[in-house]
Formats: C-alpha cells, sequence, structure tokens
C-alpha cells in the first residue's frame, strides 16, 4: 500500500512538472516534488551553463540563514546551500548535462533509501523532458515575439512614418522583446567614416542620438563591415564609457552592462549600420539562439528602412520633377510673353515720343522688367533644397532679414542664378560674412534710408558677385584703408576674388564682392 502510494504521488508529480511550460516555474516544481515525495527538508537545483559552470540555482525550503548553519559543501559560489548529508540526482536533457538536484536533511532524521534515489531519478528524467518543452516554448515564444516585432516596424514604416523614426522604433521593439537593458543602433556618418547614434532607446539613452561612437567602433564598424553577428558575455562597463561619450555624462547612469549582442543592419551590398542590445550584469547572459533571432530581426529591420528610404526618396524625385515642370513652363511660356509684351510696348514709346502716354508707357516697362525678375526669382526658388537641408538662399534672406533691426527698415534682396547647387560649401562663410559687414557697416556709418542687395551667379556658373548698395551720406576720404573693408578684401582674395568699391561723399555707396568659381586657380584656404 505504501509503495501504490508512492507510486501515485510519482504520477502526480510527473504529470504537475511536465503541465507548466514556464522554464523557472518547471524547475521549481522539479525542486518542490522532488522534497516532498521522500520527505526532504530541502531541495536545491543547480543549473549549468553552455559551459558547465554554475549560473543560477532554484531551492526549496532553504533560507537566507541556513547555509551559515550547516555544514555546506560549496558547489560554485560560496553560498551554495548544500550539506554533506544529501541525495544528489543529475538531471539529463538531451543527452546533457543541465543541472544537478540536491535534498537534504530527511524527516525524523532518516537516511534516504535506494527507493527514494530511484523515485527522484524517475522524476528527474521526467523532469529532464519538461525543461525540454519548456525550453522549446520559450524560444517559439521569443521568435513570435521578434516576428511581431519586425511586422510592427514593417507596418509602421508603410505607414509613412520617416526612416529616422524607425531608427527609434527599430532599437525600442529590439530592447523589449530582448529583455534588455539598452538598445542602440549606429550607423555610418554621412560626410565621415565615423559611427553616430543613429537611435536608442532604455533609461539614460534620450540625448545619445548624434553622438559619435568612439570606443566602440572598432568592434561595431567590424561587426558592419564583415555582416557578422557577434555575442559579447560581458561588456563590464557603462553604456556611456563603452561608447566613448562625453566625459560630461556621469559614469554609471545606466549601471554597469553584461552580455550584448550586436548584428549587422544590411540590404543587398547596403550596410546600414549595426544593431545592439545588452543586458545588465546580474541578468542572464544572451544565447547563441537569441543571437540567431536578433540577426533574423535586423535583416527584416533594415529591409523595411531600406523601403521607407526608396519611398522617400521617390516622393523627393516626384516633387522635384512637378517644379521642374512648373519652372520650365514659367520660363518657356510666362517670361516669353512678357518680354514680348515689353518689346510691345517700347515700340509704342517710340511712336508715342514725349508725354504723359510715354510716360506712363515707360512706367509699365519697368514694372514688367521687375515682374520679369520676380518670376525668375520664384523659378529659382523651385530649385531650392527641401527644408531642413542647407540652403545658401535661405541663409542670405536669413541675413537680410536680421539686418533690419540694426537699419531701421528690411533691405531689399535680390537672388538669381542657382546659388545652392553652384556656389560650393567652403565659399558661403565667408559670403554669408562678407554680406553681415557690409550691412553693419551701413548701419553705423551711411545714414541710408534703403539698401539693395543683389546675390548672384551669372550663366555659365563661372563667377559669384555680391552687390550691396544704399543711398547714404557715401564714403568719407580714406575709406579704402578702414579695416572692415580690409577684412572683405581677405576674404575675397582667399578665393581669387577681389571687392570693388563706388562711392563719392554724399552720393551712396555700392560694394562689390566678386568670387571665381571652378576656377583652376582657387584652392581655398
Amino acid at each position: 500500500m505504501a509503495s501504490q502510494s508512492r507510486a501515485r504521488q510519482l504520477l502526480d508529480a510527473v504529470v504537475g512538472v511536465a503541465s507548466d511550460l514556464s522554464l523557472p516555474d518547471v524547475l521549481l516544481r522539479i525542486v518542490r516534488s522532488s522534497r516532498d515525495l521522500i520527505d526532504a527538508d530541502y531541495g536545491v537545483l543547480d543549473v549549468l551553463g553552455a559551459d558547465q559552470r554554475l549560473t543560477e540555482f532554484c531551492r526549496v525550503g532553504v533560507d537566507d540563514e541556513l547555509p551559515g548553519r550547516m555544514d555546506v559543501l560549496p558547489a560554485g559560489t560560496a553560498d551554495h546551500p548544500v550539506t554533506r548529508a544529501s541525495l544528489d540526482v543529475r538531471v539529463w536533457t538531451h543527452g546533457v548535462h543541465f543541472g544537478d538536484l540536491h535534498l537534504g536533511r530527511k524527516q525524523g532524521g532518516a537516511a534516504f533509501t535506494e527507493e527514494d534515489e530511484f523515485i527522484v531519478g524517475a522524476l528527474a528524467a521526467a523532469g529532464g523532458i519538461a525543461i525540454d518543452n519548456a525550453r522549446l516554448f520559450e524560444r517559439t515564444h521569443q521568435r513570435e515575439l521578434w516576428l511581431r516585432a519586425s511586422n510592427e516596424i514593417t507596418g509602421a514604416l508603410l505607414g509613412g512614418q520617416h526612416a529616422p523614426t524607425a531608427l527609434a522604433l527599430v532599437a525600442r521593439q529590439a530592447r523589449t522583446v530582448a529583455r534588455a537593458q539598452v538598445a542602440v543602433v549606429a550607423l555610418p556618418h554621412l560626410r565621415t567614416s565615423d559611427l553616430v547614434v543613429g537611435g536608442a532607446d532604455g533609461a539614460g539613452t534620450e540625448h545619445l542620438v548624434g553622438d559619435p561612437i568612439a570606443r566602440a567602433d572598432a568592434v561595431v564598424g567590424q561587426v558592419m563591415v564583415d555582416r557578422t553577428s557577434r555575442l559579447i558575455d560581458d561588456l563590464d562597463e557603462d553604456l556611456y564609457a563603452w561608447l566613448g561619450g562625453p566625459a560630461a555624462r556621469s559614469p554609471g547612469r545606466n549601471g554597469r552592462l553584461g552580455s550584448a549582442v550586436l548584428v549587422p543592419l544590411a540590404v543587398g551590398q547596403y550596410e546600414l549600420g549595426v544593431l545592439m542590445v545588452a543586458r545588465p550584469q546580474d541578468d542572464p547572459a544572451f544565447t547563441e539562439a537569441d543571437l540567431q533571432l536578433a540577426s533574423t530581426f535586423a535583416e527584416h529591420a533594415a529591409l523595411a528602412i531600406e523601403f521607407a528610404r526608396a519611398q522617400e526618396a521617390r516622393q523627393r524625385v516626384a516633387v522635384l520633377e512637378d517644379r521642374d515642370r512648373i519652372a520650365r513652363d514659367l520660363h518657356d511660356l510666362v517670361i516669353q510673353r512678357l518680354f514680348a509684351v515689353g518689346l510691345g510696348l517700347r515700340g509704342l514709346v517710340k511712336l508715342a515720343g514725349t508725354g504723359p502716354i510715354a510716360d506712363r508707357a515707360s512706367g509699365f516697362i519697368v514694372d514688367l522688367d521687375q515682374t520679369i525678375r520676380e518670376v525668375r526669382r520664384s523659378i529659382f526658388s523651385l530649385h531650392e533644397v527641401p527644408a531642413g537641408q542647407v540652403s545658401l538662399r535661405r541663409d542670405l534672406l536669413r541675413a537680410a532679414e536680421d539686418a533690419a533691426g540694426t537699419l531701421g527698415f528690411q533691405p531689399r534682396a535680390d537672388l538669381t542664378g542657382a546659388l545652392d547647387s553652384l556656389v560650393p560649401d567652403e565659399v558661403r562663410p565667408d559670403l554669408l560674412a562678407t554680406l553681415r559687414e557690409a550691412l553693419s557697416n551701413v548701419a553705423r556709418h551711411a545714414t541710408a534710408s534703403t539698401v539693395q542687395v543683389e546675390v548672384g551667379v551669372d550663366r555659365d556658373g563661372h563667377r559669384l558677385r555680391l552687390v550691396v548698395r544704399d543711398d547714404g551720406r557715401g564714403a568719407p576720404p580714406g575709406l579704402q584703408r578702414h579695416s572692415g573693408l580690409a577684412n572683405l578684401a581677405d576674404r575675397a582674395a582667399r578665393w581669387g576674388g577681389s571687392i570693388d568699391i563706388d562711392s563719392a561723399e554724399g552720393a551712396g555707396f555700392a560694394l562689390t564682392w566678386t568670387v571665381p568659381l571652378r576656377s583652376p586657380d582657387v584652392t581655398g584656404p
């Protein structure tokens, strides 16, 4: 009767262990059922890692004070609660040593019997199968979570989210699914060979986006170039310290990071960047299965990001094509008709001779010329770079608007030619500085009521010309030696150009600043 009762208890225990699919719960059921079956006071299950070293243990009936009051047998850690008077059974999963089950202090002080060892061994064998099932369920669940995260990213990008927003979404999804502390997406810099943080998620990563990556550059860069995923057992560093962030950010803000996974973001022959997720030091380390799931997620995410970029590029091309059509129609139809009307009016002026009718017709001709200039300005504005990018035309207009406060009136600006596309980046700072200084000189010395600013590139794209003209009191004697004009002359000479002054005292002032473009003699500073 006693044997039949224990057999039923063993079967109930096996069914109970096999009914759970959560690995921590399965381990706890194995220890608790084993202890109850043989009337032991406590039970401890060591869990070994892939290198057969103790990674964690599950205990039942062992409190924090017990190891100090017992004859402890070390088993990998200083506080391992196992006594010499214990029953030890190994747990195997698919022929691999998963861990050791220790049961101690049989109630009543009796010794453990062979039947006790057989029952615990049978439960351990069933527990090994349950552990396999729990691991398989966990991997399947993790794969489902990674796949769901990939679908959410794809859906968000197809819904119209921009690429920068997608990078933050990739980092957030990866950190959440991987149960990590931080996630960082590293991207190659557009103008240099360095790497920068394109997206980040996790506590303390709010200001990381845009920061250069210094210390991790070698590791992250190698992953991106080789397109080989990498598993790091222990970073043993704060995130800011590992990335090489600014010293002003205090170390330890994120705590010391432990295990990390780095996977490349690549599509076809293009390397988009690297995704890194990291856990705290005390959390379980990533496994090869985690590395494979993260790699698959990165492949899907990279494809979605590249698709979003392609969509944005197509939209930009469509907008530019539409602008080009409008500009071509304005040039070929509107301006040509205005020219024809202007020529007709000039003929009428000649026929009318002198008098009020001729004067009115001449005024109309002046208005038509101004309208033609405005239409040309509109044509060139259609070819400006999109908002958010660097625009020389926009910077020049802003500089003229900023001068209105010191001048007391708004200067008139006339911008002609393809300034954004033909003026080199290295020349632009000197052009803007010259305009600001010329307007500042007018405000300080000219007592003018109007200022005309003209900036243009000739049709051949060979010469940049800036003219600042006012109706003030003109130039006093010796102005050529003025230090401000000397600075403007130096800025022009730096690019092989020159300045010219057309003024007389009491007759207004005109400064012309000219720089050649595409000249083999211009080498820059």
